[in-house]
């Protein structure tokens, strides 16, 4: 499908979804259902012709021919290798501070969060590492 044929149809079917819901909205009104169409046309437009989008995408955007070679992939690999090793440092720690010293269990959730913290933490950071930086951010 050409790019203007999919953006006929992404905004036809957008603007046919926004007259629909503001006719509706209209029609359960109190008062003023004019006004009521029009704003509700007016907000609505956007979220209707955006997810008409969603349902359309374009052919222009193909997957990388090797997806695993990536930068983000490899920023991600990363980052789950260094959370994985904390979280299993974390679990140990605890384990032996549960078996030595009585202290109370943790529970699953408490680790879940942690990796999951770990890991964002450690993508933001690597991303950071190797982003390249214009020569206005050197000044």
């Amino acid at each position: 499908m050409s790019t203007t044929a999919r953006w006929s149809l992404i905004i036809g079917i957008g603007v046919a979804a926004t007259l629909a819901f503001s006719f509706f909205a209209a029609l359960t009104a109190n008062d003023r259902k004019t006004l009521a169409f029009i704003v509700f046309a007016i907000v609505m437009a956007p979220a209707c012709i955006g997810s008409a989008w969603a349902l359309f995408p374009s052919d222009n955007d193909k997957a990388p021919a090797y997806p695993e070679d990536t930068v983000e992939t490899e920023w991600s690999r990363k980052a789950g290798f260094g959370a994985f090793t904390d979280l299993i440092t974390a679990m140990g720690i605890a384990l032996i501070a549960h078996n030595v010293f009585g202290a109370p269990e943790l529970p699953l959730v408490m680790f879940t969060a942690l990796g999951l913290a770990d890991f964002g933490i450690r993508y933001w950071a690597v991303s950071r590492d190797r982003t390249p930086h214009s020569r206005s951010d050197e000044i």
